[in-house]
Parts: structure tokens; sequence; C-alpha cells
């Protein structure tokens, strides 16, 4: 996630595997930096295979999207308590973010941590909603430079889990030519 990271794996590794910390608007610059390190051993980040992986919450009502959103304030509330995590927050503009999630674990209010979590924040780094959402998400992953996304369905319950594993099979997700 990191600069340092991203430029380790663009020198010494076969590839890179991204996680749902870098958002769509975040991806040219995670991979310049993986090209910088590629750069140093006379590479470039098109010679790696670069994975994105991504959460995926389907969400179809009003009721689901409510869920939706609260599991990944949950997820990026407690993804905040590391100190690798809050550098990329900060670094993503979430410095008031950080702030009051450390304060809720210091105070062992798990509400405050999830409160922290704006919708805007969770939007930006989650992928939840409808099948046509979600799969529009995991495209400008690819057009943005992603050779294999790595959905990771995330469910309530095991109908919801297979309603979601399915939205993404060759069968129903096309890519474009």
């Amino acid at each position: 996630m990191g600069l340092k990271m991203l430029r380790l794996a663009g020198e010494i590794a076969d590839g890179v595997v991204l996680n749902d910390f870098t958002p769509p608007d975040r991806l040219s610059w995670a991979l310049e930096q993986v090209d910088l390190g590629a750069k140093r051993r006379g590479r470039r980040a098109e010679d790696l295979e670069i994975v994105k992986r991504r959460a995926v919450m389907l969400a179809e009502s009003e009721e689901e999207l409510r869920e939706a959103s609260g599991f990944c304030r949950r997820y990026l509330a407690f993804y905040g308590s590391a100190p690798g995590y809050q550098a990329i927050m900060r670094e993503l503009g979430y410095g008031d973010a950080v702030e009051e999630i450390r304060a809720g674990y210091a105070t062992r209010d798990r509400q405050r941590t999830t409160n922290a979590i704006t919708d805007a924040m969770a939007a930006r780094i989650c992928t939840f909603g409808s099948a046509p959402a979600c799969q529009a998400r995991l495209r400008e992953d690819y057009a943005g430079g992603v050779d294999t996304v790595a959905v990771s369905p995330q469910a309530s319950d095991a109908a919801a889990f297979s309603r979601a594993a399915s939205a993404f099979t060759t069968a129903s997700f096309k890519l474009p030519a």
C-alpha cells in the first residue's frame, strides 16, 4: 500500500497485490511507484502481474445498502486501529477519521470508531451496491492497469454469499473486449 513497499515490489517481485486501500483514484499513483521500483531492474510495471483484491458486498435494497455500508464502516474502523493502515488513511486524506478511530479505541467505544468512517470514505474505499455498480467498479480497476481482480464476496449469510459470488462468474461478468 505504501510508497516503499510498492517500489520494493516493483524492484524485486514478479508482481504486486493491491487491496481495497488503493481506490480507483489512487491506482495510477500506486502503479507509478511500482514502475519506479521496476525501472531499478531495467523493467516496467507492465512486465509485472498487477493483482487487486476487492472485498465486494452486493446490496440491492435500501436495507441491504445500509447493511453493506455498516459492514464497510466497521471493516475500515478495524483496519484503522493498525498504524500501517492509519498511515494510508492519512495519505488518502482521512487524518481526522484516524484520530477519531484512535480516540474510540482508547476509550473502547466501538460506536465512536465506526462513526469516524464517513459514507464518502466507505464508498471510496469499499465496493458495495448493486451487481452492475460493483462490476463497474471492477472494470475501473482493469481499465486502470490491473491484470487480475481477486473478488472476495462479503455477506451476512450463505445465500447472500452465493448471490455475490455468482455476480462475478465468467457467465455473468464480462470484460469489454
